[in-house]
């Protein structure tokens, strides 16, 4: 009966082992892979020296996105990047930085395509307006004062009658002037009967805008606001005078339906 009794359960119990071990298999296959995927974030995460200096992440191609005033040199310059270099040693938020402290770039943000690819993907400054302190200066097209402008860049619209103590004192107050200079400009550009035409913005602090032409200057005054309506004004002042065989030296639009003119000679 002993005997009998063992046959029994070694014949039951055989399949049920050998299913089990067959499982119990699958899971270790499936918790080892599992445990190499995390050793391998882990490695890249934690910057294991050997991964680190590893020729599989050797940085072979760099793609550059949204240069149009800058060059990939410059970009690769004030990153400090180069090809060759290992790309899990690179700190991206640190290339960021480094990057936006380049005049020319707004924002930048660099993505990892692993092993050997890295993306940057950059916002330049589009300059707007050139603006006298005790020199000049380019304003990008949100109002920000940025770098010194070059000789080369010295076409754009000026903006004069700030002061860099004007700014120092009232950063807020003259941030704002010089955003409402550029809707201004904004409005000329629009009206080609501007085209051709030199513009200078004179902004006074308490008095408004000025619009002073070139090379056939004409000093409009416009103060503050509404400057659609008084740009229409502005031109049918002015074809009325050419009727008339007179040219405006200056214009001072108090509103849309008061103004006050000199004439040349």
């Amino acid at each position: 009966m002993n005997l009998f009794t063992r046959k029994r359960k070694a014949s039951y119990k055989k399949p049920a082992r050998a299913g089990r071990r067959a499982g119990l298999q699958d899971k270790k296959e499936l918790l080892a892979g599992i445990g190499v995927v995390i050793a391998i974030v882990a490695l890249v995460i934690t910057g294991a020296p050997f991964i680190r200096q590893s020729s599989l992440f050797e940085l072979r191609e760099l793609k550059i996105f949204g240069c149009t005033l800058t060059s990939p040199e410059d970009i690769m310059a004030q990153a400090q990047i180069r090809k060759g270099m290992n790309l899990l040693s690179v700190n991206l938020n640190q290339k960021s930085s480094q990057l936006e402290q380049y005049p020319y770039i707004y924002k930048a943000v660099l993505e990892r395509k692993l092993p050997n690819t890295l993306e940057i993907y950059v916002e330049e400054r589009k300059p707007r307006a050139v603006i006298r302190l005790e020199d000049f200066y380019l304003v990008d097209a949100r109002g920000e004062i940025y770098k010194k402008a070059q000789a080369a860049e010295l076409n754009y619209p000026l903006l004069s009658g700030l002061s860099k103590d004007d700014l120092y004192r009232d950063s807020e107050h003259c941030q704002h002037l010089i955003r409402s200079a550029l809707g201004l400009l904004d409005s000329i550009a629009q009206d080609q009967r501007f085209k051709g035409s030199g513009i200078e913005i004179s902004i006074d602090k308490t008095a408004g805008f000025t619009i002073i032409t070139a090379p056939e200057r004409m000093a409009i005054y416009v103060g503050f606001g509404d400057f659609a309506e008084k740009m229409e004004a502005l031109w049918k002042i002015v074809d009325d005078l050419k009727n008339k065989g007179l040219a405006p030296e200056t214009i001072h639009l108090k509103s849309a339906q008061k103004a006050y003119v000199t004439v040349k000679g």
